[in-house]
């Protein structure tokens, strides 16, 4: 991505990409057919306190940038104290909204698959904009970097750790738990796609200059 593409844009992508990534989750909860990991991990919290969805994943968030900040030495960029804020604040927004009643297990995997798409598409997005990883990937990374172990067998260990805890409190886990591993290869879609557009931007903002 280039060094100096024009601020706000990124800003408008950077919130936009975390809305599709609340939107996405809300979705998915929706389905009732499961959810992601770290999705059943905050349902499960949710189910046990009383607190909306939203606000474990604002308190968990939290939990891991203090984490990363103190044990890690991973200082948050701008993008992952926005990203701790704004994901659960759009998930309570979207959550609250009247989601009609699905009737049919057809409509149920049609939720998860755009839920799916969305976290993927958002992820991507915001990442594109280099303000800073979320919480989690934050100390995904920092945990890399410590341990000196790949970031693919890290971000693994956590995500069956997350899954296993929530599922033990009460967290949805079912078919879309499965699907969720797609989001992956969306991810990898989406920023390879949003890295193109940067670059595109770049020049023209170039050649303007």
């Amino acid at each position: 991505m280039p060094k100096e593409p024009i601020w706000f844009v990124r800003c408008f992508v950077l919130v936009f990409g975390i809305m599709l990534l609340g939107l996405g989750i809300t979705f998915s909860i929706q389905g009732g057919l499961g959810v992601n990991a770290w999705t059943v991990f905050h349902v499960g919290i949710s189910s046990l306190t009383g607190l909306s969805v939203g606000r474990v994943t604002q308190f968990v968030g939290l939990v891991l940038l203090a984490l990363g900040a103190v044990m890690l030495r991973q200082p948050p960029g701008v993008g992952t104290v926005i990203n701790m804020l704004l994901v659960g604040w759009f998930v309570d927004l979207f959550m609250g909204l009247p989601w009609p009643h699905l009737g049919h297990w057809g409509y149920q995997l049609l939720y998860v698959m755009v839920g799916i798409s969305l976290i993927g598409m958002g992820t991507g997005m915001y990442i594109s904009t280099n303000f800073g990883a979320g919480p989690r990937d934050a100390i995904m990374l920092g945990l890399s970097r410590v341990w000196k172990k790949p970031v693919g067998r890290i971000r693994s260990g956590m995500e069956l750790t997350v899954l296993v805890v929530g599922f033990l409190m009460g967290g949805p886990v079912g078919v879309g738990t499965l699907f969720s591993v797609m989001v992956g290869p969306i991810v990898q879609w989406s920023l390879q796609g949003m890295n193109r557009y940067w670059e595109v931007r770049w020049h023209v903002q170039r050649r303007h200059a």
